[in-house]
């Protein structure tokens, strides 16, 4: 085998110079072509390891639509959820002396009276947890002061009956239950704003089991 090729290094040797080239181009090109028939068949025998792959990976357009729409539904709900309830972000006063909460925009600040069972959440609203023996009835007559003063109205508000009354301009609605009154009350010459956030505090209004 090595006393052939060297026969035919030395008939190469001994060839013109021109006809060496042809032979080193035509042998470079064939072997070029070679390659690259080579490479194309790895390739090829790789294309369709390469599509399974892609398809375990891909995602059905009607899969990619209903997550959508769940998305979407989600926020709907939750949008909803605010729109039902507008006090839904409002902070809650919870008096764990008396018994109560009771639930006030964010923009109030709730202030303590001192040495008393009170709270001013703005310059319009407040209330006020008596301490007294008397019972609900009595303590509305003598909060009123006059005997021609009218009876008050009974409202249902939250889970409770409460009873509404009015006496210097001002509105009270007092809560009252197992002997303990809680009085919201708010100055009717005020904003209509403050009517609305009146009424909707009134109905967050709930005794709690100490």
């Amino acid at each position: 085998m090595l006393q052939a090729i060297k026969h035919f290094i030395e008939k190469l040797r001994a060839l013109p110079h021109n006809d060496r080239l042809i032979i080193f181009f035509v042998t470079m090109a064939l072997a070029l072509i070679i390659t690259g028939y080579l490479a194309a068949r790895s390739t090829l025998s790789e294309i369709p390891k390469i599509s399974g792959a892609v398809s375990s990976l891909s995602f059905s357009p009607a899969a990619i639509s209903e997550s959508t729409r769940k998305t979407d539904a989600d926020k709907v709900k939750a949008n909803a959820g605010l729109a039902d309830d507008p006090t839904a972000d409002w902070q809650t006063y919870v008096s764990a002396q008396v018994g109560f909460k009771i639930k006030h925009p964010k923009t109030f600040s709730a202030k303590n009276y001192a040495k008393l069972v009170g709270v001013d959440f703005n310059d319009a609203i407040g209330l006020y947890a008596p301490k007294t023996d008397l019972s609900v009835a009595d303590w509305i007559s003598k909060k009123q002061g006059s005997e021609n003063a009218q009876a008050p109205k009974k409202l249902p508000i939250s889970q409770y009956s409460a009873l509404q009354f009015q006496t210097n301009g001002i509105l009270h609605t007092v809560f009252s239950d197992q002997g303990k009154i809680v009085d919201v009350y708010y100055g009717t010459t005020n904003s209509e704003d403050d009517t609305d956030t009146y009424h909707k505090m009134l109905d967050t209004f709930t005794f709690i089991t100490q």
